[in-house]
Parts: structure tokens; sequence; C-alpha cells
């Protein structure tokens, strides 16, 4: 055959005209005869796949066949359509390789792949096994952020659990659905499916399921505050998986109880547990759950001031979901390599990283992630002496955390409220939010930000005349910045402090406080502020008519 007649045959609609020309018997039998040489080049007809589950995690072993599994079960679609020959075992065949591609796509990362095989899965099988495939086919939607979709998928997997009596399934999605009504803000929706799902999951004998569900309801507790009773419900999750041998289970428990001791300021623990969950995660090939660890990790870091770790574990994150197509994952980082662009100077890409986050979650539906997100930037924008546009993000923040429950996220944006209110010189007004938003604080037991509002607090008190409970709420907001190793805002109210105590006449113990507080800011690479301080510092020298603080 010459190079002319090979293009000639490989052109695609030459191929498609040869085809047609075929009888549609000698068309099946051609479509059975490229299963066939499939099979032989790849060693042999693929294995039945393992148990089939409604969960994320990809079951049975690999095999030869398995990048061509969505070619195969084509080629037996097509072999079905003349109606002869061994129909029942091209169905056969089909609902195989179908199901294999499926789990290949899944393996791969692969969402939008992983979504059509499984519904075209789901189209061909029927009961209990319809409504697995559909759940399965959610999970990969809910995967690519969408939401609205992954929701109409699970619907259809409770109509069919139920018409096939199927217990187990229709707690899967039941408790499916309750994880992404929690995501979108829609905590009481949220709570019923699971409470739901955890009678029905109890009746079907599902131990592990059911702790999977305690887990989502878990997440709902920390998101209204009451973190103590989330991390006691996520060490009750913990103990069942451990105890069922459960290790991908196990980790998302120690990354959710590091995650809650983050926030109460109790990090080194919270680190050591993350860090377990990585080396199980990364033990079972799981690198989407990964990567959502890592981010978690790289928070620990940039929030204990280890910036330049910080940083290189978000780009590996970005990597990870950037392959993954998990874009909600994605865009979580992005806030979180956001934040520490904003705290090192690095403006223009901070709010590059919040814009685009921004985008994603607004896409996916993710209400609370957005409300946080809106937060991050309204702080940028404070950087950047934009007050306007900071409070107009802070008060968008704050009516979205309120809708969606989340009331360490309205405590943050309350403070922030109130910061800015503080520079604009508008001190009556700034001291009622900081003290709304140390009431949340509280409330939520996030010892980190209520240090962090005493301190600002302490600034008010000392704006306008209160020395004495200016330096008492510095005391405190200090000793808790110590404890949960907050670097970046231990060193922001010892400079604070040093001010005062310079206006109070006391030199000394002055400057050993701003030396202190300098170098705190130092160690994490806080630039910005850095520079802040110092123009702040000479100012008061020169107002006290004091030498300006150096280093001795």
């Amino acid at each position: 055959m010459t190079a002319e007649y090979a293009y000639l045959f490989r052109h695609a609609l030459l191929r498609d005209a040869a085809h047609q020309l075929q009888m549609p018997l000698d068309r099946a039998r051609l479509h059975e005869l490229a299963i066939e040489a499939y099979e032989e080049v790849c060693g042999g007809r693929a294995p039945q796949p393992g148990l089939f589950s409604s969960d994320q995690q990809p079951k049975g072993s690999t095999h030869s066949t398995d990048p061509y599994a969505e070619e195969i079960a084509e080629h037996a679609r097509r072999a079905c359509e003349t109606g002869k020959g061994d129909i029942g075992e091209l169905v056969a065949v089909r609902n195989l390789y179908l199901r294999r591609g499926a789990e290949y796509f899944e393996r791969h990362y692969d969402n939008a792949g992983g979504e059509r095989l499984w519904r075209e899965h789901a189209e061909i099988v029927t009961g209990g096994e319809r409504s697995r495939s559909l759940t399965r086919a959610s999970l990969a939607a809910h995967r690519a952020g969408q939401w609205g979709r992954a929701s109409s998928l699970l619907e259809g997997a409770l109509v069919a659990a139920r018409q096939a009596g199927d217990l187990k399934s229709e707690g899967m999605a039941l408790r499916n659905l309750g994880l992404l009504y929690a995501e979108s803000g829609q905590q009481s929706r949220a709570r019923r499916a699971c409470e739901r799902a955890m009678a029905i999951l109890r009746d079907a004998g599902d131990a592990s399921s059911v702790a999977s569900v305690l887990g989502i309801l878990a997440s709902i507790e920390s998101r209204s505050g009451r973190v103590e009773r989330a991390e006691r419900m996520y060490r009750q999750v913990l103990a069942t998986h451990r105890a069922t041998g459960n290790q991908w289970d196990t980790a998302t428990a120690l990354a959710n109880i590091a995650k809650i001791r983050t926030d109460r300021g109790l990090v080194a623990g919270a680190e050591r547990m993350l860090k377990r969950a990585v080396l199980l995660l990364r033990a079972l090939g799981d690198r989407i759950s990964e990567g959502g660890v890592l981010g978690i990790l790289a928070s620990l870091y940039g929030t204990t001031g280890r910036v330049a770790l910080a940083e290189r574990t978000c780009h590996q994150t970005l990597a990870i979901h950037q392959a993954s197509g998990a874009r909600g994952s994605r865009a979580l980082v992005l806030v979180n390599l956001g934040i520490l662009y904003n705290g090192t100077d690095r403006l223009d890409l901070a709010e590059e990283s919040f814009q685009e986050a921004l985008t994603t979650l607004r896409e996916i539906g993710d209400r609370p992630s957005e409300g946080r997100t809106l937060v991050n930037l309204a702080f940028l924008y404070s950087n950047r002496g934009q007050l306007r546009a900071s409070e107009r993000s802070f008060r968008q923040a704050l009516s979205i955390l309120r809708a969606v429950g989340d009331r360490t996220g309205q405590g943050i944006a309350l403070a922030g409220l109130a910061a800015s209110s503080y520079r604009t010189g508008r001190f009556a007004l700034a001291e009622r939010l900081f003290e709304q938003a140390l009431a949340l604080h509280r409330e939520v037991r996030n010892r980190r930000s209520e240090g962090g509002a005493l301190g600002d607090l302490a600034c008010v008190y000392a704006k306008t005349g209160r020395p004495t409970q200016a330096l008492r709420n510095f005391e405190r907001a200090i000793s808790i910045h110590r404890q949960t190793r907050n670097r970046v805002s231990e060193g922001s109210h010892l400079c604070d402090l040093a001010i005062l105590l310079l206006s109070l006449s006391r030199y000394k113990k002055a400057r050993r406080t701003w030396l202190a507080g300098v170098e705190a800011l130092r160690e994490v690479g806080e630039t910005r502020e850095l520079k802040l301080r110092i123009t702040e510092m000479r100012a008061a020298c020169a107002r006290a008519g004091a030498a300006v603080f150096e280093r001795a």
C-alpha cells in the first residue's frame, strides 16, 4: 500500500464511509473482532472489578485493557446494534469495560471522563447497581465543581436505590447529598439528609459509612462554631475507622481534627496529624485527597511563620489539583497562596490569586468559601489603602457568611471591618465592632482570632486615652499569640505596645519591646508590615523627642 492510500484510509471520514458500506451483520462482526484484538494484545479479557461501592475510592486491581476500556465498551455497544449474535455476552462485555473505564478515569483524575462512563453504565444496569453508578457519577461532577449536576445525579440515585430496596445505596446517596448541602451552605438540609442517612446505614449494619456521615455532621458543627463538640465527633469517627481498618477515612478524620486544633491554636499536635494523613493518602495513591491535606498543612506553615515552606507546599498542592481537575480544591489553595502573597507585600499577585479563586468558587456555588475569600480580598484592599473597597468587600462577605451560618468567618469579617473603621478615625464604631468580633471568636473558641481582636482593641483604647486598659489587652493578646504560635500578630502587637510605652515615657522597655516585635516580623518575612512599623516608630520617637529605636 502506498503512503497516499494509507493516508486516505486513516482519514476519519473515509474510514466511516468504508464502515457504512458494510452489511449490518458484517459491521457487528468487525466490532466483535476489534474487541478480540484489544483483548489479545492486552493479555486477555479483564477480570471483573472488585466490590462495587458508592464511595470515591476506585476498587479492584488494574489491567492492561484499562486505558482502552472506553473504546472496547463502544465496540461492544455497536456490535449489539444489529440485535443478532450473543447479545447477552456483548452487554456483559460493555458493562465490564464501562465500569473499568470509569474507574480508570477516576484513578487518573479525569472527572469528565469518569462522569460520562458512570452515566453510561447507569443506563444499562438496574436497581442498586444503577444507584451506585449514579452516585459515582455525582462524585466525579462534585470533584469538578459541578454541584448542580452532582445534586441531580444523586436524586436519581436515591430513586433507583429506593425502588430496589437497597438500604446501603440509599444511605450513601443521602450522605453525599448531605455533603453537597453542607458545602454550599444549606446547613438545615444537610443535617436532615445526614440524619436520614445515619438511620438507614445503621439499619444496614455499615459502621464505617455511619462514621463517614458523622464526620459530615461534625463539619457542620465546626462551621457553626461548636468546635469542641465537632472535635469530639471527629474523634469518634477516627476511632471507628481505625477499628475497621479504613485507611482513607482514617486520614480524612486526622486532617479534620488537625484543622480544628489549628483554629484553636493547638498547632504542634495538628502538624503531626496532618503529616500522618499525608503519608496514609500517599500510600493509598489518592493524589486528590493528598492535595487537600497538603493545602491545610501549607496554611498551618503560613500561620506559624514558615512562609517559604508554606509557599512551596501551596505550589506543590496546586500542581496536584491542576492535574486532578479538582477546581474547588484548587481555588482554596489559591486563597492560601494569596494570603501568603499579601503578607509578603506582593499585592498584585495576591489580588490575582483571590480573584481567580473567587471566579471558580462562584461558578461551583461554594458560598462559604466565597465569603471567606471576600474577607481576604478586603484585607488586601485595606493594605493598599483602598478603604472603601475594603469595607464593601467585608460587608459582602458578612452577608454571605451570615446566610450560610459561618460564625467563625463572621467574627473574622467583623474584626476586619472594625480595623477599617479604626484606620478612618471612627473609634467608637471600631470599638463596638471589635467587641462583637471578640464575642464571636470566644463563642467558637477561635483563639488565634481572639488574640488578634484583643490586640487591635488595645490600639483603640490607646488611641482614645485609656492606657491602663490598653496595656492589659496587649498583655493578654501577646500571651495568646505565643500560645498559638502566631508570630505575625505577636510582632505587630509588640510594636503597637512599644509605641504606647514610649508615649508613657518608658523608653527602655519600649525599645526592648519594639525590637522583639521587629524580630518576630523579620522571622516570618512580613516585609510590608515591617516597613509600616518602622515608619510608625520613627514618627512616634520624633513626637516623644527620643532617639530612634535601633539595634544595640
